[in-house]
């Protein structure tokens, strides 16, 4: 789903989204169903696969973030005694957040 989403995310989601007619929208969110359900075990609607980005966004891995960089802030900017790790699908989510990192 990530994948899927970044690759159209600057007109669905960024710079370019006011410049994106609406009905476009409707045919990137009804690919990146189309191609999620392609590959999942159960079959998900738009506004299942639109929430779980949004939560994504949202709580979920900023969260993470922020504890790795509350980490490393700790131990003056070295290494921190337990680091948090994340998901490569993470990191991509934290690049299209943050794009001038945190």
């Amino acid at each position: 789903m990530v994948d899927e989403i970044i690759q159209v995310e600057p007109q669905l989601l960024g710079e370019q989204m006011q410049n994106t007619i609406p009905s476009l929208k409707r045919q990137m969110w009804a690919r990146i169903v189309d191609r999620v359900n392609a590959v999942a075990n159960n079959v998900h609607t738009q506004y299942e696969i639109r929430k779980r980005w949004n939560d994504l966004r949202g709580s979920g891995v900023r969260s993470l973030a922020f504890k790795r960089r509350l980490e490393a802030e700790s131990t003056g900017g070295g290494s921190p005694s337990a680091p948090i790790h994340l998901f490569p699908w993470e990191e991509k989510v934290l690049e299209i957040l943050y794009p001038e990192g945190l």
